[in-house]
């Protein structure tokens, strides 16, 4: 059993390692990793579009992983192959209902939801993290 939990633990952090998206935007980018279902599309791209400049104030970016493209201007839209190894770094399994994982600066994951998303949330969650007060700070 313990055998397996280390293994479990050595695939994850192998598979952030190989990940060429989560290696470009860390200590540069905070990121929501995003598996939409096709029903929810609309509103997670009306949602981001909404809350923008609250994003782009926090540095955060949005990673699509979803079977379908989401329609979000600056999104990140990694190739196949890709999807699969962040899918696979964050967690994300569950191909039929929709799943955001915030992901820090540091490459750590911070928070998880499923179903609707919800940024103010996130942005709470955001502003209340230790960099994210001294980027606020040094912003005065």
């Amino acid at each position: 059993m313990r055998v397996l939990t280390l293994l479990f633990f050595a695939q994850m952090f192998t598979s952030a390692q190989d990940s060429k998206i989560l290696k470009a935007h860390q200590w540069k980018h905070r990121l929501v990793i995003a598996h939409v279902v096709d029903a929810d599309a609309r509103a997670v791209a009306e949602s981001w579009k909404q809350a923008q400049d609250g994003a782009t104030m926090r540095h955060l970016k949005l990673v699509d992983v979803s079977a379908e493209p989401i329609q979000v201007d600056g999104s990140v839209r990694p190739d196949k192959a890709e999807m699969e190894v962040v899918r696979g770094s964050v967690g994300i399994e569950s191909p039929d209902q929709s799943v955001f994982v915030l992901v820090g600066k540091d490459g750590g994951i911070k928070a998880r939801q499923q179903g609707k998303l919800d940024l103010n949330a996130f942005f709470a969650l955001i502003d209340a993290m230790p960099m994210r007060q001294r980027e606020m700070r040094a912003r005065q």
